[in-house]
C-alpha cells in the first residue's frame, strides 16, 4: 500500500530549496522526486547569472522537455514567452536548446524586466572568449534596430534598458534572445506568427477591463499563432473562451497533454501544473459560439 506521507517540515521545505533538483510531491504514492535534471554547463551559467542555484530550473527543463512542450523533438525555432518576469526561462532555453534560433520575451512590470536585463549582462560577462554580444535599445529607439545598439552596463543598472538582446554567433547561425518590456497587448503579430513554441504565464487580477483584456488576449492568439504551434499557460485558455460569451472568435486550440505532475516553478516547488494545447487550423474549432466542447 502507499505510504502516507507526513506533512512538510519547515527544514523539509527548505532543504527543497537549496537541493539540486526539486520536490514534487504526489500525496498517492509518497515521496517521489520527477525531475529533469538541466545540464551542468547550463546550471553553472545560470548561477552566475542569477547570483546561485535556482530552485525550479529542473522544473523549466521538464517543461521545455519531452514531457512538456518538447522544444526539441518538435524541431522548435522560436519560442516565444509571454510575461517573462525575470528573464529565467528564456535565458535557460536560450542557453540549453541550441535548435532554437529565437527566444523572445516579454514582461509588463518594469522591475522584473529590471532584474532579467542584469542577469542577461552577467550571463554576457560569464560566456567568456567573446561568446555572447550584448545590445539593447532605449524606450524611444526602433525595436528593429536593435541589434545596431551595443549595450552600456549603466542603462542596464539604471533600468533604462526598454530591450535586451543577447546573441551568440555572426550571420545565418546567429541566434538571439530578445527581452522586451512592454504591454502584451502591443505583442506584435508576427511575434506570434513566427512562434513553435508559446509560454503564457500571466493572470489578469479581477477588475475593470479584465473581460476586455480576455477578449483581446483571445483574439490575438486566434488570429495570429502559427498552425502546429504548441502553447503552455498558467490558465485553462478554454476556461477564458467560455467565459467570452457569443463574441468569441472561433477557437484552435485543442488540447495538449503535459506531465500530469506538474513543474517547479519560482513560486511553487511542489509543482505547478500548466495547461497545454496545440493550434490545429485543420480540425474544426474546438469552441465556438453554441457548440462548446
Amino acid at each position: 500500500m502507499p505510504m502516507a506521507r507526513p506533512p512538510m517540515t519547515p527544514a523539509d521545505i527548505a532543504m527543497a530549496y537549496v537541493s539540486p533538483g526539486f520536490l514534487e510531491e504526489d500525496l498517492a504514492t509518497g515521496y517521489t522526486l520527477d525531475r529533469e535534471p538541466t545540464p551542468p554547463h547550463v546550471a553553472d551559467l545560470l548561477d552566475v547569472a542569477y547570483e546561485g542555484r535556482q530552485v525550479h530550473q529542473d522544473g523549466l527543463t521538464k517543461l521545455l522537455g519531452p514531457r512538456g512542450l518538447d522544444i526539441e523533438g518538435r524541431g522548435s525555432k522560436c519560442l516565444l514567452e509571454l510575461g517573462s518576469g525575470r528573464g529565467r526561462l528564456a535565458l535557460q532555453a536560450f542557453l540549453q536548446y541550441p535548435g532554437l534560433r529565437t527566444v523572445v520575451a516579454v514582461e509588463l512590470v518594469s522591475a522584473r524586466h529590471r532584474a532579467a536585463a542584469i542577469a542577461t549582462k552577467r550571463l554576457r560577462d560569464a560566456g567568456g572568449e567573446g561568446r555572447f554580444a550584448l545590445f539593447a535599445a532605449l524606450p524611444d529607439d526602433d525595436a528593429a534596430r536593435i541589434g545596431e545598439k551595443r549595450l552600456h552596463s549603466e542603462s542596464v543598472y539604471s533600468g533604462e534598458a526598454a530591450s535586451v538582446r543577447l546573441s551568440e554567433g555572426a550571420g545565418p547561425e546567429a541566434r538571439r534572445c530578445d527581452l522586451r518590456l512592454g504591454d502584451l497587448a502591443a505583442l506584435p503579430s508576427d511575434d506570434l506568427a513566427l512562434a513553435d513554441a508559446v509560454l503564457l504565464e500571466v493572470v489578469m487580477p479581477p477588475g475593470p477591463g479584465r473581460a476586455e483584456a480576455h477578449m483581446q488576449l483571445c483574439r490575438k492568439l486566434a488570429e495570429h499563432c502559427r498552425h502546429g504551434c504548441v502553447l503552455a499557460s498558467y490558465e485553462d485558455l478554454h476556461s477564458l473562451w467560455r467565459a467570452l460569451g457569443p463574441d468569441a472568435p472561433p477557437c484552435p486550440f485543442h488540447k495538449l497533454q503535459l506531465c500530469p505532475s506538474g513543474y517547479a516553478t519560482s513560486w511553487s516547488i511542489t509543482g505547478h501544473c500548466f495547461h497545454g494545447f496545440r493550434c490545429d487550423r485543420e480540425l474544426p474549432p474546438s469552441l465556438a459560439p453554441g457548440a462548446w466542447l
